[in-house]
């Protein structure tokens, strides 16, 4: 089981499917907030083709981290978390994607909540380790919160794009 996840800024839980996050956005840029001009003049820079999994893909899902998006894939020992701040807003869409997918699973997958899981921020540096049932409590804030994010799934065909989802946050 190596499911992998995308969560937009506006607190939808995007399913990867039949390939890689890098895949997924060049697919549909412009739902991930970006052109395909853009793609095509950072890989053109990069001296690389299109989709390969070099230093393109790394500029392109940084500068996604950078406009909230989170990317989630869950490996066999652990869960890897990258993001650009662990921010309140980060802390309460990860909270919640802890709770649904220990409780409810996200399209057929449930993880155990011992599951480790290493949660990475690119741009403040942050770098923490916890189990999801953890991050599902409190292990992400210092007091108690409760958070008023409310995450849906959808396939990347459902996903309207960025922005335009305003229903989602209560």
């Amino acid at each position: 089981m190596n499911a992998a996840y995308w969560i937009s800024p506006d607190g939808v839980i995007l399913v990867v499917t039949g390939g890689t996050h890098i895949s997924m956005v060049i697919s549909e840029p412009e739902k991930f907030g970006i052109s395909r001009k853009e793609i095509e003049v950072v890989y053109k820079r990069h001296k690389e083709s299109i989709g390969q999994e070099g230093r393109a893909r790394e500029e392109i899902i940084k500068g996604l981290y950078t406009k909230g998006w989170i990317r989630i894939r869950n490996y066999r020992e652990h869960v890897s978390v990258q993001f650009g701040r662990l921010d309140k807003r980060t802390k309460d869409l990860l909270f919640n994607f802890a709770k649904r997918i220990t409780r409810r699973g996200i399209d057929g997958i449930k993880l155990h909540s011992s599951t480790p899981c290493h949660m990475v921020g690119f741009s403040d540096g942050s770098n923490t380790k916890m189990t999801l049932s953890k991050m599902a409590r409190d292990g992400l804030f210092d007091e108690r919160v409760v958070s008023q994010i409310s995450l849906k799934v959808m396939t990347l065909e459902q996903y309207p794009g960025v922005g335009k989802c305003q229903t989602l946050i209560r």
